[in-house]
């Protein structure tokens, strides 16, 4: 129906209703999909922040074992300026003499001449049976030296493993 060029009959009106509506669905869905990556960044944000936040006691927790280290250290170094201990002579040549006289057949692992109040030496090896680490007790004994026998066991591979600790006294 038109009246003097007028068209009455509503037809502009609902495509101005369709547009709107049409508009505000895309607006609305233009939100949704904003909050969702608004949220998602959120917990993003959280969740880096909680990760920086371990990173950061971690590096702590470093820095105080290396500031913990360099203590340690700066103590070792003090303590072995003031502390001149030193290995005599008579220590090493009564080890030399031990080892040019050992007459056992077995492995000798480790040999350790070290300073612990006074000289001591530790000998780690190993001897195929027992008769054969009781000559070399004997000729401990035979030495007249303090030792202490530390680990004594059978290994898997049938072998007899040893610790020794002689006390070198003076």
């Amino acid at each position: 129906m038109e009246w003097q060029g007028i068209n009455l009959n509503g037809y502009n009106q609902h495509q101005w209703v369709k547009m709107s509506i049409r508009n505000l669905i895309i607006i609305i869905a233009i939100f949704i999909a904003l909050s969702i990556i608004t949220i998602f960044i959120i917990l993003q944000h959280q969740d880096i922040q909680y990760k920086n936040r371990l990173l950061n006691n971690e590096i702590t927790e470093i820095e105080n074992k290396i500031t913990q280290t360099q203590n340690n250290i700066e103590k070792l170094k003090q303590n072995a300026i003031t502390n001149n201990q030193s290995i005599k002579k008579e220590h090493i040549y009564f080890l030399n003499q031990y080892l040019n006289n050992f007459k056992e057949k077995g492995t000798l692992e480790i040999i350790q001449i070290y300073i612990d109040n006074h000289t001591k030496i530790k000998i780690i090896g190993k001897v195929k049976n027992q008769e054969q680490f009781m000559l070399i007790e004997q000729q401990l004994k035979q030495e007249n030296t303090n030792y202490q026998i530390t680990h004594l066991y059978t290994r898997e591979d049938n072998l007899l493993s040893f610790q020794i600790i002689i006390d070198l006294q003076g």
